[in-house]
């Protein structure tokens, strides 16, 4: 899977639990149908993968 710019729905957002870090969303498309919800944060020079699960919406 790679994510592209069209898969980006928010951020950069405040992330509430460490407000010094920010975090991004995206909504990735599954070829049967399934959207995949995916949260990533830039920490350090590394992206972090905060959530990854079926979306919801």
């Amino acid at each position: 899977m790679q994510l592209t710019p069209d898969d980006y729905i928010a951020g950069p957002e405040v992330d509430r639990n460490r407000p010094t870090e920010l975090l991004w969303k995206f909504r990735h498309d599954q070829s049967d149908s399934d959207w995949l919800y995916i949260k990533l944060k830039y920490v350090s020079g590394l992206a972090k993968v905060i959530s990854f699960h079926k979306s919801i919406y």
